[in-house]
């Protein structure tokens, strides 16, 4: 089974400085303030909305007609969720938040009826038929299985993939050293690699 290593390269936020918005927000919502606390639950709910964009672009038999409405399907799920929930702090509304991401466009994506086409044209390889194939099962088995590693790792790489940080933000929000978060972001996507093909 061939998976690259870049296999998460095109889900991975575009600037690696990150648009800031969410690490700035979160600043001014540590005050405790209500209208800051709100304004970073609808920056994260944005952010969240990007990366099932970015996502579900790896599920290329989902045809682009229905990207916006499995958005759409995504978001008001997860609404409905985040608003019901009591949070004890924003780690626990990080980690609810992606946890319910990652369940909700997986069950979309498994169960909604959804309209298909060819992943590749006839004139292309069947080794690059057999690649697309792999890297869409890779997928659909990291967003189920990331909850069994290491909560540390499978918390850097919700952040990273799932909140749009950038290594910088991921450091300074928790502490670690930016190389130490690299590190662990490509032990966790290794290690689910070799779940997944074992």
């Amino acid at each position: 089974m061939s998976l690259h290593d870049s296999t998460f390269d095109s889900i991975r936020p575009t600037n690696e400085l990150g648009h800031g918005s969410i690490t700035l927000k979160l600043q001014q919502a540590a005050t405790g303030n209500e209208d800051a606390q709100q304004v970073l639950f609808v920056a994260v709910m944005d952010e969240l909305k990007a990366s099932a964009r970015r996502i579900l672009k790896q599920f290329p038999r989902v045809k682009s007609l229905d990207a916006d409405m499995l958005v759409n399907d995504i978001y008001e799920t997860l609404l409905g969720i985040l608003i019901s929930k009591q949070f004890e702090n924003r780690e626990h509304f990080f980690a609810i938040a992606c946890k319910n991401f990652r369940w909700t466009l997986l069950d979309i994506v498994n169960e909604k009826t959804i309209e298909t086409e060819p992943l590749i044209g006839d004139h292309d390889s069947e080794d690059a038929r057999q690649d697309e194939f792999e890297n869409e099962e890779f997928y659909r088995f990291a967003l189920k299985y990331l909850d069994d590693i290491d909560p540390e790792l499978a918390m850097i790489v919700d952040r990273h993939l799932v909140l749009g940080m950038s290594y910088t933000e991921i450091s300074e929000q928790t502490g670690m050293a930016r190389s130490t978060v690299h590190e662990r972001f490509n032990k966790a996507t290794q290690l689910l690699k070799k779940l997944f093909t074992d």
